[in-house]
């Protein structure tokens, strides 16, 4: 839903395409921080920190109308290696989470509980930091592919996220009309 909601408010021209994803990205990012810091200020009322959790996971689908489909615009060439590379940021801090839980509350306290939830929002909310600072929804220059001394890219088109025709390699085109110029004329049936 969040990704049809972007799109829409892009192609609108409500938001310019980089400001859309750092508005996703916050909510996806900074709503469910806030969460985490919430949790500790209700205590053992269970009910209502299930609640909390349920709504930290609602806005999370707001990635998929922010950097989720930013790999496209960044580098069409390299969207899949640079999904990839933040996937596996994002297992490697998964993974760690729950060692780091298991150290901090080996007494299980709610104090315990409190700094892992603190340091949780802590986490998640330094990468946006980052990404809204150095943010980007342009083409990187890195996503040319060089052959030689002509620059060229991998895909003669390509549809970016904004749903636009992307023609890289006017040289083809060029190269193509010299190859139509210089046919041979066609052998006539007998």
């Amino acid at each position: 839903m969040c990704a049809i909601l972007s799109h829409f408010i892009k192609n609108k021209g409500i938001l310019s395409t980089l400001l859309c994803y750092k508005v996703f990205n916050t909510i996806a990012t900074l709503g469910p921080a806030i969460m985490m810091i919430l949790i500790p200020q209700l205590g053992c009322d269970h009910v209502a920190i299930v609640a909390v959790l349920v709504v930290t996971m609602f806005l999370n689908g707001a990635y998929y109308g922010g950097s989720f489909i930013n790999h496209l615009d960044l580098g069409p060439n390299f969207a899949g290696s640079i999904s990839a590379f933040v996937g596996t940021l994002a297992g490697i801090i998964r993974f760690a989470a729950p060692l780091l839980a298991n150290m901090i509350t080996e007494v299980n306290t709610l104090t315990a509980w409190s700094i892992v939830f603190y340091i949780s929002a802590a986490v998640s909310a330094f990468p946006l930091l980052v990404y809204l600072i150095f943010g980007s929804a342009e083409e990187q220059p890195w996503n040319k592919i060089f052959y030689g001394d002509e620059m060229e890219t991998s895909n003669e088109k390509c549809v970016n996220s904004t749903d636009e025709l992307v023609t890289y390699n006017d040289k083809l085109d060029h190269f193509n009309e010299n190859i139509e110029e210089n046919k041979l004329p066609a052998k006539e049936a007998k």
